[in-house]
């Protein structure tokens, strides 16, 4: 492996297989459920003004920013 690594070939890394376990102790279910969890209140102030679509915007990309905070901790 050291020598591969020497020679730049990277494709032989990638065929190494980890166990999942090593990824992540939570489930995928969970995960998602972290990434979603702000989704319903930034949608609600999204739909508060319908026909501005930088309002809609904004609360859109705050879902996903909030997202990343939680993923962060």
């Amino acid at each position: 492996m050291g020598k591969s690594l020497i020679k730049g070939q990277f494709s032989d890394l990638m065929k190494i297989g980890t166990p999942a376990y090593i990824h992540s102790h939570q489930s995928y279910l969970h995960m998602i459920s972290k990434d979603l969890s702000f989704y319903e209140h930034y949608m609600r102030e999204a739909m508060k003004r319908p026909n501005d679509p930088v309002w809609k915007l904004k609360n859109i990309v705050m879902v996903v920013l909030a997202s990343l905070h939680l993923v962060v901790e």
